[in-house]
């Protein structure tokens, strides 16, 4: 079989790239085959790779090795290429340049791959045999898909990649090897007819695209054209005389019409000239008959008319000759349909949301005075309730801004599908909804509607054909005993959802007077912790770490304490979730910070051995991207070296998972900070954050700790064998017994902290203990408590 046979020759190919391709047809040829090369090239490096290994392995021979070099210098310069196309396409400017550039690496690529078939297709090797031909012609065939935009370089690859097997199998082989060179010239010829074919069907494709383009350009400037022309018709007649114009005499006989439509309603038409307009419009448009006759009285006036779906503008006034005798009536009717729309659209964008077309928050607080004042009147009651969507956040973060705005419609959907018809769902912002019940005869009723909204949202969300849950917490107040006003019932139900929220999402709760007092004393304690750092009012505790080998204190972990002039003192459990919701503790923290090291420095004169403070940071002071220059700070501050502090982290700092988080905790562990993870338990407890994250130290809640001699036993020593695997030191918190204490020492536990040895101290009683002798822990703890 000949080539010639195939229609493969240069002259039609060249024909067909110069005649059929323009210079925007080149480019997008150029463009596809620059753009599809990441792909190849990556799959060339892979290919290559594994055969050189895997023949390498089987016949030891190492040229195999200068051969992949080659291969991957190949590729290397190709990629360089694309690069230089994609980013300094100006380097060359003329395509035609890049096309060639493309072909010789297309071309330096072939002899690379054809070299294997020179040299690693042994006869005697039968496996090395196929590997090279299976390898081979793989790549060639694979090769169609990247190369089919230009049969040239295509028609070379295969013919430099195939032939040296062909030769091989010819020259050195025996009856088999000739089948086989048979079969990869078939092959060969197969091959580059289905490139041709590619090829061409490929350049006739862009030149249609390209002819079709200037054709719809063509017809765009026609149709602009006679556009213009209609409009600058249109607007001369409409300059000339309104939409519809008529004059009737005394009578109600149309004597003059301009327009003979109100629009394009049919039922709307005006009758003809000699026609009665009063007896005309008297059964389907009596209000135009009876306007017309109050024209013809003399009186002049303008009123709205809607016929179908649109809206006129009607002016009457009466028409009088030039004695001033009135000798009938003029209509002018104008289409406003377009401006009460406007209307519509400004009251809808006023009063609902553009999203999901519920009420907004201007409009329900409207809606919520209206139910007050109807259950005023009826002795009846007004439940809201206040919707905050659990896991919108993340979702929204992780999927993009279009998933979240398709889960607001759905979630939107399903609360109107929860709720009754007579009730009103509103949007208020971000992923909070309210939803106003009135006409409630007792309270109680509202339960049942609040249990409906939490379990719709129970249900998976499709977002893109992907599943999805982000359940609700629901805030209920009930009007008047919750609230009289709207915005009192409204911060009740806000409340409400909060208490929601904090027992654990996904869940109701009904506002409650204790619900109130709790809201009063968050901002009390907010408002005092504004001041508290300023006043001096905050210090720190200082609570021994214990080696359980030594009996030595080995450091100390820094507590912050709170007491308030007003308020008293107050557990950091309860004002540090306040200072978090506050934005606050970026500054406490840094303080703390600060404060510990400098307490740190002091220990070093006071013994011999090193002592780290360990500092706990809130997930806010991580998520805070200063957190690392404060730590820096710090200790250039202080002159703590890197090694004697510690930084206790929770699990939901590492359950967030970010890349903005993974960097700050690489900055700090490459800084030589050591990372504690702190309650290890009673999170998520997942290995997985163990291995990722630069953590050193793992500590032990003591909620285990205390509970140990019973069922926490086993728990306990699979955590610490799990620390030990993963080369990290044990920390076991709130140690209380001389049992829990021996517990520990047998499994290896490094560190314990707990009233057994020292409850926390101040930082003056701290350096105390480090002056006197620290007795075991099962001698008299008067010295060390």
């Amino acid at each position: 079989m000949h080539l010639s046979k195939l229609g493969i020759d240069f002259k039609h190919t060249n024909r067909l790239e110069t005649s059929a391709h323009s210079t925007a047809a080149l480019q997008d040829r150029v463009d596809g085959l620059f753009s599809c090369m990441d792909r190849s090239l990556a799959m060339a490096f892979f290919v290559a790779g594994a055969y050189a290994y895997i023949y390498f392995e089987r016949n030891g021979d190492s040229s195999t090795r200068w051969w992949f070099v080659t291969i991957a210098t190949t590729v290397l310069a190709r990629a360089l290429t694309v690069w230089f196309y994609r980013h300094r396409r100006d380097l060359l400017g003329d395509t035609r340049l890049w096309l060639r550039v493309f072909r010789i690496g297309s071309t330096l690529t072939a002899l690379a791959w054809g070299a294997a078939g020179f040299f690693y297709f042994p006869i005697e090797n039968s496996i090395a045999q196929n590997l090279t031909l299976m390898i081979l012609t793989g790549v060639a065939a694979g090769a169609l898909s990247t190369l089919a935009g230009d049969f040239p370089s295509y028609r070379s690859y295969v013919l430099l990649t195939l032939m040296p097997l062909v030769l091989m199998g010819f020259h050195r082989g025996g009856s088999v090897q000739i089948m086989i060179a048979v079969i990869v010239s078939l092959l060969i010829v197969f091959l580059i007819q289905a490139g041709y074919q590619n090829a061409h069907n490929i350049a006739l494709s862009l030149e249609l695209r390209h002819k079709n383009a200037g054709l719809v350009e063509d017809l765009r400037r026609e149709k602009e054209r006679a556009i213009s022309e209609a409009e600058t018709m249109l607007g001369s007649l409409l300059s000339s005389a309104p939409i519809a114009l008529w004059i009737v005499d005394t009578h109600g006989k149309i004597t003059y019409i301009k327009g003979q439509k109100f629009g394009r309603m049919d039922d709307g038409a005006l009758p003809t000239i000699g026609k009665n307009l009063i007896h005309g419009f008297q059964q389907h448009h009596p209000q135009i008959a009876y306007e017309t006759q109050r024209a013809l009285s003399g009186e002049a006036f303008t009123t709205e008319l809607e016929l179908q779906k649109s809206t006129f503008e009607v002016h009457y006034t009466p028409f009088l000759d030039e004695a001033g005798t009135q000798q009938g009536a003029i209509g002018v009717a104008v289409d406003i349909s377009d401006r009460i729309e406007h209307k519509k659209e400004l009251s809808r964008h006023a009063n609902y949301d553009h999203l999901t077309g519920l009420s907004n928050r201007t409009h329900i607080l409207e809606q919520v005075t209206h139910a007050f004042n109807n259950a005023q009147r009826s002795g009846t009651h007004v439940a809201l309730f206040f919707i905050d969507l659990d896991n919108f956040k993340a979702i929204n973060d992780t999927l993009g801004h279009e998933a979240g705005d398709q889960l607001l419609k759905q979630a939107a959907d399903r609360l109107i599908g929860a709720i009754r018809k007579s009730d009103i769902a509103a949007r208020l912002g971000g992923d909070e909804f309210l939803v106003i019940c009135d006409n409630l005869t007792h309270p109680n009723a509202a339960e049942l509607i609040a249990h409906k909204i939490t379990r719709v949202f129970r249900r998976a969300f499709q977002l893109d054909q992907r599943e999805v849950y982000a359940t609700a917490s629901v805030g209920v107040a009930v009007y008047p005993q919750d609230g009289r006003t709207a915005d009192q019932l409204l911060g009740s139900a806000d409340t409400a959802m909060y208490h929601a929220k904090s027992a654990g999402k996904n869940r109701y709760r009904f506002f409650t007077r204790k619900m109130q007092e709790a809201a009063d004393r968050h901002i009390a304690m907010e408002t005092e912790l504004r001041h508290a750092l300023a006043r001096h009012e905050m210090h720190l505790s200082y609570q021994p770490k214990f080696d359980t080998q030594t009996n030595q204190i080995r450091g100390a972990e820094a507590l912050l304490r709170w007491h308030s002039p007003h308020l008293g003192q107050i557990s950091p459990a309860e004002f540090i979730p306040v200072a978090e919701r506050a934005g606050l503790m970026p500054e406490i923290g840094s303080w703390v910070l600060e404060t510990a090291c400098q307490e740190a420095v002091r220990w070093r004169s006071l013994c011999d051995q090193p002592l780290s403070v360990a500092v706990n940071v809130s997930p806010h002071q991580f998520r805070n991207t200063d957190l690392l220059a404060n730590v820096t700070e710090a200790l250039i501050t202080t002159g703590l070296t890197t090694d004697e502090l510690e930084l206790e982290i929770t699990e939901s700092v590492l359950v967030q998972d970010t890349p903005d988080i993974i960097r700050v905790f690489d900055n700090l562990s490459r800084l030589g900070i050591t990372l504690s993870l702190d309650d290890f338990g009673t999170g998520y407890s997942s290995l997985s954050y163990l291995k990722k994250f630069p953590l050193r130290i793992l500590k032990i809640d003591k909620s285990f700790v205390q509970d140990l001699n019973g069922r926490d036993d086993s728990l306990v020593d699979a955590i610490i064998a799990m620390a030990h695997s993963l080369n990290l030191e044990v920390v076991a918190e709130g140690v209380e017994t001389e049992q829990q204490l021996e517990f520990l020492k047998q499994r290896n536990v490094e560190l314990i902290q707990g009233f057994l040895l020292s409850k926390p101290v101040s930082s003056e009683d701290f350096r105390a203990m480090l002056q006197t002798t620290i007795p075991s822990p099962g001698q008299s703890k008067s010295t060390i408590t």
